[in-house]
């Protein structure tokens, strides 16, 4: 299974899909998506599931100062029984960098 692959796995769990991710940046990606999805202290990924995923811009923007990070999410998805889901509209594209 391909990075791409796990890290769209970790995200459905909440309901959310990648839909494009440049090849050279799957491991920033990845740590990127640890912090969207981790439970912090301060409660934001309770708000991240409740609320629209740019409420997370500003803090993940500080995290990851300094660093180049291009990732298009979006969500939140139709799951079906086999397993596999499609966007149901919204879409949001982040830049870092």
């Amino acid at each position: 299974m391909s990075v791409l692959s796990l890290i769209n796995a970790a995200l459905q769990k909440h309901g959310w899909l990648i839909a494009r991710l440049p090849s050279d940046e799957e491991g920033r990606a990845a740590q990127l998506v640890e912090l969207l999805v981790e439970d912090n202290t301060d409660g934001r990924a309770r708000r991240h599931i409740l609320h629209p995923w740019l409420w997370y811009e500003r803090p993940v923007r500080e995290r990851f100062e300094g660093q180049d990070c291009c990732l298009t999410v979006e969500g939140p998805i139709y799951r079906s029984q086999d397993g596999t889901g499609y966007p149901l509209g919204s879409q949001l594209r982040t830049e870092f960098g």
